[in-house]
This record gives structure tokens, C-alpha cells and sequence, in this order.
């Protein structure tokens, strides 16, 4: 009788601990979505107050990098503890912007086949020979500009600070956005006027196609990265989505793609 009383108080003890460790894992869970949630908040509507402003005063000058300018200041001029503290807040909010960043350059390159179509041979070589001039000059005048400052001021070169990285997709959210994109492509293939017009139908497919490219670029080996980036990958994606749509459905490429352009019929 008592080894099986001491059993049941066992039994009864680790059952106690499991369920305090589940419900402390479920409150740090909705602790630091509160956080990411109220962090990224406040970022977006100072972006967009600090946008507003400037739109209102007329300033030409980008109200985004003025914003950095006065966040840069505010933690130089704190005490390294409310700067710490601070930084510390919005790190959520930080670590989900850098994870999903490269998503913001790509509608430009999926509608860069209709921007480039009617450029004359001539014209491409010349934005070519001024892109890649330029950003080699650039390169170059960065260097010797940084070479040249610390050897008149004599600073010795440190190692940069680790950076929090955010972490990587899951099998979760890779299969998430690829049944996101095959249902929506399949409502927008059966009903192209399901969400009121073609252009909007398309949108939804179109999204999930770039973000599930972007996924599947970003967990390609390191070396495939080096030739294909995951930003390459997520347009490519979206234009094969596009390509795939204006085929079956009949209504074109460039239809396709112009719903990104103007969501409206």
C-alpha cells in the first residue's frame, strides 16, 4: 500500500509539473506576441505619422530616414540601462521586419517583364552599364573613404557586435503558404470573379505565390544561394504563378501581372 501511495503521489507530482510548464510556456507564448504585436504597432504608426507630417509641411526630405535619425539620437543621448531596455523592447519587432524584408523589394522585379518590353536594345545596354558602373564605383569610393578615415583618425578595426537572427521557416509555414497558394490559384482558375473582380481574385494567389518562394528560397542550401537568392526565387515564383494563370485561363501574362500594378478592373 504505501509503494503504491508514493507511486500516485509520484504520478500526481509529475502530472502537476507538466501542466505548470505547459501553462508557463502558453503565457511566455501570448507574452511575446503581445510584445511583437504592440512593438511593430508603435513602428508602423510613427512611420506613418512621421510620413504624414512631412507630407503636410511639404518636405521633400524622406521622412523615414529623419525618423532613423531621431531614434539613432534618442539612444545616444539615454543612459545605457533605458537604451538597453529600449532596444530590448522592440527587438520583436526588429527580428520580424529583417525576416520578412525581402519581400518588400520584390513586387518591383515581378512586374519588371512589362517594365522592360518596350526598352530598345540600346537603352538596356545603357541602364546596364549605369548600374553596374555605378555600384562598382560606389564599392570602390566606400573602400577608400573607410581606408582613409581610420588611417587618419588610427582606429583599429573591432568585430562587429553579434546580431540576433531571425529564425528560419518550418515545415509549418512552408506547406501553410503552398496550400495558401494551390487553393487560392484553384478559386481564381474556377471563379476568376469570386472576389468581386478578376484583378482582386488574382491577388490573393499572387501573394501566396511570392511569399511561398521566398520560403523556398530561403531554405535552399547555402551554396544555391550564392546563384539564386531567395529574393530572385519569390519573383520567379510569382511570374511562373502568372505565367501558369494567363495560360490556363487564357487572359495573358500581362493581365496577370497588371493586376499587381491596379487591383482594379
Amino acid at each position: 500500500m504505501a509503494v503504491d501511495d508514493l507511486n500516485h503521489h509520484l504520478i500526481a507530482v509529475g502530472v502537476g509539473e507538466e501542466a505548470a510548464t505547459a501553462h508557463c510556456g502558453l503565457r511566455t507564448l501570448v507574452r511575446n506576441m503581445a510584445q511583437l504585436v504592440v512593438s511593430l504597432g508603435i513602428l508602423v504608426a510613427a512611420d506613418k505619422l512621421v510620413e504624414q507630417a512631412f507630407a503636410a509641411a511639404s518636405i521633400k526630405f524622406p521622412s523615414a530616414l529623419f525618423a532613423m535619425f531621431c531614434v539613432f539620437a534618442l539612444l545616444l543621448f539615454l543612459p545605457p540601462s533605458l537604451a538597453n531596455g529600449f532596444m530590448a523592447f522592440f527587438d520583436p519587432a526588429t527580428v520580424f521586419i529583417h525576416r520578412w524584408l525581402p519581400l518588400f523589394f520584390v513586387p518591383s522585379l515581378v512586374v519588371l517583364p512589362l517594365a522592360v518590353r518596350d526598352v530598345s536594345p540600346a537603352s538596356a545596354l545603357k541602364i546596364l552599364f549605369i548600374t553596374f558602373g555605378g555600384w562598382f564605383a560606389s564599392l570602390v569610393v566606400a573602400g577608400y573613404t573607410a581606408l582613409s578615415v581610420r588611417r587618419i583618425v588610427k582606429t583599429q578595426l573591432i568585430p562587429a557586435e553579434p546580431m540576433k537572427r531571425p529564425s528560419p521557416f518550418g515545415p509549418l509555414e512552408f506547406w501553410a503558404w503552398a496550400a495558401v497558394f494551390v487553393a487560392s490559384f484553384a478559386v481564381a482558375y474556377v471563379s476568376p470573379t469570386a472576389l468581386g473582380t478578376t484583378a482582386t481574385t488574382c491577388l490573393p494567389f499572387l501573394l501566396a505565390s511570392t511569399v511561398f518562394g521566398y520560403i523556398l528560397g530561403s531554405r535552399l542550401p547555402s551554396g544555391v544561394k550564392k546563384v539564386l537568392h531567395p529574393i530572385i526565387c519569390c519573383a520567379l515564383s510569382a511570374d511562373l504563378a502568372a505565367v501558369a494563370y494567363g495560360y490556363l485561363s487564357r487572359s495573358g501574362v500581362d493581365a496577370v501581372l497588371g493586376s499587381r500594378l491596379n487591383p482594379q478592373p
